[in-house]
């Protein structure tokens, strides 16, 4: 469906098990724009749990937290795919978020995508992985990031404030323009080993 997403996610809730994929995407050009295939439900969601989800070419994968819904105690791990567009973007988490083993890698799902399909190429200019918005004491788990604009981005949210207190631990950020990028960021941040180039180029 173009208008729903694929599941809403209410609080105390664990949601895994299983891969999404969107039959009437578009192999060439633009992309079809589709709801997030996970985001949150109208009234928020806190201690959530969503693991073992690969995302064939949903255009944006998880999205949890806006300028008016809220959430926290957010654990999200071993997701891997290809989400189009936004792969993972967290707003208006104001308590502990763990993001581990996200792998997002067209490689994974390279079936999908014969001679002729653009869309790997359009999604290198447009994609990004992971973006945090408003987001307090986050920690990243190995994130494996291949072939998005952008690998990782810290910025504003729509609400009032930005991520702060945000540590990533090994990743690696491989055929990304731009592996991590800051947008009005207000606070410092924690990068534990990994390896990161932009476009194959260490930076």
């Amino acid at each position: 469906s173009t208008t729903n997403s694929v599941f809403l996610v209410n609080s105390y809730c664990r949601l895994g098990g299983f891969q999404i994929t969107h039959p009437s995407q578009v192999v060439t050009g633009t992309p079809t724009v589709y709801p997030a295939a996970i985001t949150h439900a109208p009234s928020g969601c806190s201690y959530i749990d969503i693991s073992n989800v690969r995302f064939y070419n949903a255009y944006d994968g998880i999205v949890i937290g806006s300028a008016t819904v809220g959430c926290s105690n957010v654990n999200i791990d071993d997701i891997d795919g290809f989400p189009l567009h936004d792969g993972i973007v967290i707003d208006s988490c104001v308590d502990k978020l763990r993001i581990g083993r996200v792998t997002f890698n067209v490689n994974l799902v390279g079936s999908i995508y014969g001679p002729g399909n653009t869309i790997p190429g359009w999604t290198i200019q447009n994609g990004s992985a992971i973006r945090l918005k408003r987001v307090d004491s986050a920690d990243i788990y190995y994130p494996v990031i291949w072939g998005y604009d952008t690998g990782i981005t810290l910025e504003a949210g729509a609400s009032t404030g930005s991520a702060n207190m945000i540590t990533i631990h090994g990743p690696t950020l491989d055929l990304c323009r731009r592996p991590i990028r800051t947008i009005n960021y207000q606070d410092g941040a924690t990068i534990l080993g990994g390896s990161i180039t932009s476009l194959g180029t260490p930076v």
